[in-house]
């Protein structure tokens, strides 16, 4: 669950006060990729007004170069379930559980393609219901292009064993 860090405990943690204020919502990492389309590369934070991050987040933690930080797990089980090539698409802070360490950069929207055949697309968070029933623009559009893009997508075929 999300729970929100106080506005104080987080900018002494260095996160800026336009970060804090855009929390609740994704910032797009691939502005390229189908699911995007149409969303101006200038503006490549959506889902802030609508709540979008509200309640919980579904993400792997990133480095300061915006990649999958598997150095977090490193003495941990989960450190070889992280598949190797999965791609993160839009990321968000977090909320950390101990409200004392700073807010986190997390990949909350990733893309993976199993060896074994198949496609996902994660999403991140239970909040989209927020953006569409608010009618945020930018993040509906992103839902709907990601419907498309998975509609097309070649993994559309049935799985073979």
């Amino acid at each position: 669950m999300q729970r929100k860090t106080s506005e104080e405990t987080a900018l002494q943690g260095g996160l800026l006060k336009k970060d804090y204020e855009n929390a609740s919502g994704m910032n797009i990492l691939t502005h390229d990729h189908p699911i995007f389309s149409g969303i101006a590369k200038a503006e490549p934070e959506f889902g802030q007004q609508s709540e979008l991050i509200f309640l919980e987040v579904d993400g792997l933690p990133l480095t300061d170069q915006m990649e999958i930080d598997r150095e977090r797990f490193r003495n941990d089980l989960r450190r070889n379930v992280i598949p190797k090539n999965i791609k993160p698409l839009a990321w968000s802070w977090i909320y950390p559980y101990n409200k004392e360490q700073p807010m986190q950069k997390v990949s909350v929207v990733n893309e993976y393609w199993p060896d074994f055949g198949g496609h996902v697309l994660n999403m991140g968070s239970i909040g989209w219901f927020n953006v569409l029933r608010r009618n945020d623009e930018k993040a509906t559009k992103i839902v709907d292009n990601s419907v498309r893009y998975m509609m097309e997508s070649s993994s559309a075929k049935k799985l073979t064993k």
